[in-house]
């Protein structure tokens, strides 16, 4: 619970915010440099916990 909240709020700030062009109505969406490294917090995270668990199950040597 104390994990998810501060995960909820990276992954809504690193949406990127969307336009629509008026001459085409083409929508297109625009990450900013606050959301860029925002999803680079939550890839790193998600890396961690993946390294966390592999080396959770490798064995170790006595």
């Amino acid at each position: 619970m104390i994990v998810g909240f501060p995960i909820a709020i990276l992954h809504q700030v690193s949406c990127p915010t969307d336009y629509e062009c008026r001459a085409c109505d083409t929508r297109f969406g625009i990450r900013s440099l606050m959301a860029k490294i925002c999803l680079g917090i939550i890839f790193l995270l998600v890396l961690w916990i993946i390294a966390a668990i592999v080396t959770a199950f490798i064995p170790t040597t006595a």
